[in-house]
């Protein structure tokens, strides 16, 4: 057995040699084996052939015998190898057998082949067909289960990887390129127009020249083949069961190898003709596209505009060409989308033009000679978005004045969606979700429906999600929704005159539920939901599809019922209006490992005042009106469980479901290094106004784990009054208003010196950066997407991380393109207009598209918001040139109202997409440097509003963003599980994963969540703040050196893929002081040894802080003055920048010791006040053009 079967191979030797006709092959193995589906049978060394073989295994597990398969060999035979091309698997298993080895009888020879053709005929074929720029030849290889493949180099040995061109994954190679044969068999005669090859793309391998064709054993017909590596195209034109190509001669050439290959060989036609704006994007304001055309002949033409970087198809009538010169235009507006993506879309938005055409004809019948947008009159030179004004209201308070924040600009994770998580639990359509996760279960949840009478029969027609259109169902004629940052009410039109209206909160553990119809809650039991990966154009219908239910959906009622003074097992009823309290909790058991707070069973509360309810093996029945729900009682549901903590828990929340927090509205204001929040709330009061807890003020439970894990910010958090929930510690206070405030997270960057020591590394660095090519136009103009256009070009957004260490060359080149890089991530074409969906508040869009679902979902606009962000702070702070951030500044804090709009209030953060509230790995880490940048951009161009709006944004996600660092141990306080980490928080829960060595996705997630694309120090100064560094060295030492470790040092240092991740923890190791030098250098070596290609200035981060943490001397603030080389001195303890500024400037930055002197181009000045805080420095210097050096003390 082999531990995985596909690219397995066994070589069978014969002394003597015998002759075989054919070979016989039994697939065996166990029911969950993989077994052979194509093999690669290689004769004598020589010649290979590909064989697919059916699906007829024998079951080990029955005991059932596999179906013998043959396979045609007729050869002497003296070496026979078998390798399996490819598998057919069970349940993802990889592991197998080849199978049972034979011969099958020789009684015949079979059928002979046709003699092979001589060549000593042949006649002319012509050129080979090709494509072009505008009309490229594509390639279909044909299906192992249709044809027959055997190949032979020209020096009689045998290819290697011969199936490789019909797979897409590679090049088959031939050792002697010339001289080579392929032939080719089809199972059935094939109707062949046009069949084509694609060579290899390395630039000193041998290419086809001659190439000689016998169809069925005809006579040959010679085509003469370009030297290129583009698709070539043979006709065939008539039926045909066999093929077989020679290779007549090759190019030759100084350098060129004898060897050659293909990486597509297979049936090929023409694509549409194709025009692509990339190089200069239409403007936005065109109202219509206007074509320009020969014409040889008449000719219809379908012309479709493909959208966004995700192409999405959008067609127009189809143009009626006539012979000649001409123009046709056709506007904007007659592009009609296939499926109802919903995009807001501009002519700048459009990627590609296609141009239909007959697949099968070289000649379309027309040459493309320009497309051009048709602009009005008074059309701007560089149009923008109008979102409209963003103007929060400001109050004053105790005779200060407070700005309205989120409550103003966002709808947190009640935006966009149906799909709503609240502090515990996920309600759908008809049915919720209870938390149980565990450990090793981490997205196991408990599933309940809810059956309604009278709609039945519309069960499976609503969608858990709406309103993204799945089904066809547009919610927004069925329900009626309002929603506001904090809650959401929708009110469900169901079959037979049903009503269902939630009533959801994230402000108190549970919901409410309103229903004109009794209705019936049942279990689905335990299950997982599905994963998000956190890639951000995931497909969504996944977690939609997740709440199907059918016929055959499993109805489990509660095992036990508890009430005020009963404990009730199996069947039961009881009145509500009879019970002392209104409420009861009914207990689902059956959970096998138990949950992150030792539960083996789920507690749901039922609070309402009357009527009758009853319960039995197959659910939970409740009359018509309002109730509340909760699942909130971990911990209470333990197998030493005590029904009186429960039944205090119950009272608990049976008060707060009664006096149910719906709305808040949030103030804020900037003090004291500080951000000061003041939070009101309003309620909806309900049922018996006894039960009713009085008014109280709740906390945002990711906050509270800030305080109670870091002490980080001011709260009033009793810790007497605490509910665990997954969103986490969830505690209040009394009254209908909150105060509280929160630190300003640092947001230093960090320059580094020029370090002698590492003299080498440094002008490696400077002479690959300028070996680099000059970027193509269309690498500044990536359609949809701002992250791209403006860091990507010349790798200018990491690279301009060593601007302080790189020659004065390579930092003018730096910076003159990334003028134009940022320019462009902040033009037309690389955003977006989006709304959200039921409170219309607008936002900017950039990247991923998922457009399975209707409308189509946003996904990782955090990276687009970023990366321009970042490369603009990058370009200013460095080059010194404010004048663009000063233009741009407008469009800067467009494109950060999308962090705005996904804001929460239970968990402030950025999302990874649109319709669901989901950060992690990266996309928390690039929000978060984003909104830092704009911050810091705000301070030179912004207004002091604009000022205080990031930074109250930015102390909002901070925690969220560093916090998930040590979230396990708030799931995990005893670290019992100390292979569990947190990538983030989505509102299912917190996201989680399993630590291991040989997890090269778990790697590369983890290293994304210190860095993004570079190794930005902001990111790094600001995790040692918070969680800190004590946690952050801790994470280090146990989590990546001991469960991302494996034998030999294996695992993060040398990832298998991403190999700039491993730079992310030797950057954080740098980073925090007295990490051991030698076995930072040691690790350091591993990596660099290992991916020589990560030696370049992409890593411009790590670099400097690696050969910087040696002294531990950089600047970190210079604004508004420009900053040339840096260098250090460490005998002299003199630090040389290149400054200069027109008006004094704050200097700031981190030395050994205070500043004793400076040096202005050489001449002393009076020594400045100096501000110490630690090993920071800050102090005023007057204007400068030159050289300035800072002396510190020893």
């Amino acid at each position: 057995m082999f531990e995985r079967l596909e690219n397995s191979a066994v070589t069978l030797n014969f002394s003597p040699a015998r002759k075989i006709d054919s070979l016989a092959l039994i697939q065996v193995g166990w029911g969950n084996w993989a077994h052979p589906a194509t093999l690669e049978v290689t004769v004598n060394g020589s010649e290979s052939k590909l064989c697919q073989l059916e699906q007829q295994w024998g079951n080990a597990d029955r005991g059932t015998l596999g179906v013998v398969q043959t396979i045609p060999i007729q050869s002497e035979v003296s070496k026979l190898t078998l390798k399996v091309v490819s598998a057919y698997k069970r349940d993802g298993v990889g592991w197998g057998s080849i199978g049972e080895i034979g011969f099958s009888a020789t009684a015949g020879k079979g059928e002979a082949e046709p003699a092979e053709n001589s060549g000593g005929s042949m006649k002319s074929g012509g050129p080979a067909i090709t494509g072009n720029e505008q009309r490229k030849l594509r390639i279909t290889p044909w299906q192992f289960d249709a044809v027959t493949v055997s190949g032979k180099s020209g020096d009689d040995s045998a290819p290697k990887d011969l199936a490789k061109p019909f797979q897409g994954k590679g090049e088959a190679v031939f050792s002697r390129l010339e001289g080579s044969r392929i032939k080719i068999e089809f199972k059935e005669p094939r109707d062949l127009k046009l069949v084509a090859f694609q060579q290899g793309s390395w630039g000193n391998w041998a290419k086809v020249r001659e190439l000689a064709l016998s169809v069925d054993g005809g006579v040959s017909e010679l085509f003469t083949l370009e030297a290129t590596a583009d698709p070539q195209g043979i006709p065939i034109n008539r039926k045909a069961k066999k093929l077989e190509f020679t290779i007549q001669s090759v190019y030759a050439g100084k350098g060129i190898m004898p060897w050659g290959g293909f990486s597509r060989i297979g049936e090929a036609e023409f694509e549409p003709v194709r025009f692509s704006p990339a190089a200069s994007p239409f403007p936005m304001t065109a109202t219509a596209l206007e074509f320009e055309f020969e014409v040889t002949r008449p000719v219809t033409v379908p012309v479709t505009a493909l959208v966004t970087a995700t192409r999405l198809p959008h067609t127009a009538p189809a143009l009626r060409l006539k012979p000649g010169k001409g123009r046709y235009r056709i506007p904007l507006s007659d592009f009609k989308e296939q499926k109802p993506y919903g995009i807001d879309w501009r002519a700048c938005h459009i990627h590609t033009l296609e141009l239909g055409t007959e697949p099968q004809n070289a000649d379309p019948g027309f040459v493309l000679k320009n497309v051009r947008p048709v602009l009005p009159d008074d059309a701007p030179e560089d149009p923008w978005y109008r979102l409209g004004e963003f103007n929060p209201p400001v109050r004053e308070i105790d005779g200060k004045l407070w700005t309205e924040g989120m409550s103003y600009a966002s709808c947190g994770r009640f935006g966009n969606s149906t799909y709503n998580g609240l502090l515990d639990e996920v309600i759908g359509d008809l049915w919720f979700h209870a938390y149980t996760g565990g450990a090793r279960d981490q997205l196991r949840r408990q599933k309940f429906d809810l059956w309604i009478a009278g709609n039945d029969s519309a069960q499976s027609t609503l969608d858990s999600a709406k309103p993204w259109i799945i089904t066809g169902l547009d919610v927004s004629k069925s329900d009626e929704i309002s929603n506001s940052w904090t809650h959401m009410s929708r009110k469900m039109k169901l079959g037979g005159g049903a009503e269902l209206t939630w009533l959801v909160s994230s402000l108190v553990p549970g919901f409410l539920a309103d229903s004109n119809r009794p209705f019936t809650i049942s279990s689905r039991g335990g299950g997982d939901i599905p994963k998000r990966s956190g890639a951000p154009n995931e497909d969504e219908n996944r977690f939609f599809r997740d709440a199907d239910r059918d016929g055959n959906t499993a109805k489990i009622g509660p095992t036990m019922v508890i009430t005020p003074s009963q404990i009730i097992t199996g069947a039961g009823s009881v009145e509500m209006q009879k019970l002392s309290e209104p409420w009861i909790v009914a207990i689902w058991g059956g959970i096998d490992r138990p949950t992150f707070w030792g539960d083996k069973a789920v507690g749901v509360l039922f609070t309402l005042d009357k009527g009758k309810v009853s319960w039995d093996r197959s659910g939970i029945s409740l009359p018509a009106g309002r109730l509340g729900i909760s699942t909130s009682f971990h911990g209470l549901l333990q197998p030493d469980w005590q029904v009186e903590q429960l039944r205090k828990r119950a009272v608990l929340l049976a008060g707060m479901l009664r006096n149910y927090p719906l709305q808040c509205r949030e103030f804020y204001r900037v003090e004291n290094d500080e951000v000061q929040i003041l939070n009101e709330f309003s309620y909806e009061k309900w049922g018996d106004h006894k039960f009713q807890a009085a008014d109280y003020a709740p906390l945002p439970p990711i906050f509270v784990w800030g305080v109670l894990s870091c002490n980080w910010g001011k709260l009033p958090v009793d810790r007497s009054r605490v509910i665990d929930t997954p969103t986490g510690p969830y505690t209040w206070n009394p009254g209908n208003r909150t105060a509280y405030s929160l630190p300003l997270p640092v947001n230093r960057h960090a320059a580094f010196p020029r370090n002698p020591a590492f003299r080498e590394i440094n002008e490696e660095l400077d002479r690959k950066y300028g070996e680099l090519p000059d970027p193509k136009p269309e690498e500044f103009h990536i359609i949809g997407n701002a992250w791209t256009s403006s860091y990507r070009p010349l790798q200018v957004g990491a690279s301009a991380l060593g601007s302080s260490y790189m020659s004065e060359t390579n930092r003018k080149r730096l910076f003159d393109t990334l003028r134009i890089s940022v320019r462009n991530g902040f033009r037309d074409f690389a955003w977006i207009p989006r709304r959200e969906v039921f409170s219309k508040r607008p936002y900017l869009a950039s990247l991923w598209v998922d457009h399975k679902v209707s409308p189509a979902m946003f996904g990782d606009i955090n990276s687009g918001v970023g990366a321009s962000n970042y490369a603009l702070y990058m370009y200013s702070k460095y080059s010194g040139d404010w004048s663009l951030a000063q233009e741009l500044w407008p469009r800067v804090m467009d494109s950060i109202r999308f962090a705005e709009v996904v804001n929460d209030w239970a968990i402030p953060m950025t999302s990874a997409r649109e319709g669901i509230l989901f950060g992690g790995i990266d996309m928390d880490t690039i929000g978060f440097l984003g909104i830092t940048a704009a911050e810091r951009l705000a301070r030179q161009v912004g207004t002091p509003a604009d000022r205080h709006r990031l930074t109250y944004l930015r102390a909002k996600i901070a925690p969220a963003t560093a916090l998930r660092f040590n979230f396990r141990d708030y799931l995990d306080p005893t670290g019992k599980f100390p292979k569990l980490w947190v990538n983030g928080f989505s509102e299912s829960g917190p996201n989680l994963e399993w630590a291991e060595a040989k997890s090269g996705v778990g790697m590369d997630h983890v290293a994304m969540m210190f860095c993004w694309q570079g190794q930005q120090p902001e990111m790094y100064q600001f995790l040692m703040q918070l969680p800190g560094e004590k946690y952050m060295e801790r994470f280090q030492k146990e989590m990546m050196d001991r469960e991302f470790t494996g034998e030999n040092l294996s695992g993060w240092r040398k990832m298998p893929f991403n190999y700039t991740r491993t730079a992310a923890h030797l950057a954080m190791r740098s980073w925090l002081p007295g990490w051991d030098r030698t076995e930072l250098e040691r690790d350091y070596q591993f990596w660099i040894n290992r991916s020589k290609g990560e030696k370049k200035l992409f890593n411009a981060g790590f670099f400097g802080v690696y050969q910087g943490s040696i002294d531990r001397v950089f600047l970190t603030a210079w604004e508004p003055a420009s900053l040339g080389m840096l260098t250090y001195d460490r005998e002299q303890r003199q630090l040389t920048a290149e400054l200069q500024s027109d008006r004094p400037f704050t200097l700031e930055g981190a030395a050994p010791g205070k500043v004793t002197a400076i040096l202005i181009d050489g001449k002393p000045i009076a020594l400045p006040t100096v501000r110490y805080d630690g090993e920071y420095f800050s102090l005023m210097m007057p204007p400068c053009h030159g050289k300035v050096v800072l002396t510190f003390a020893r």
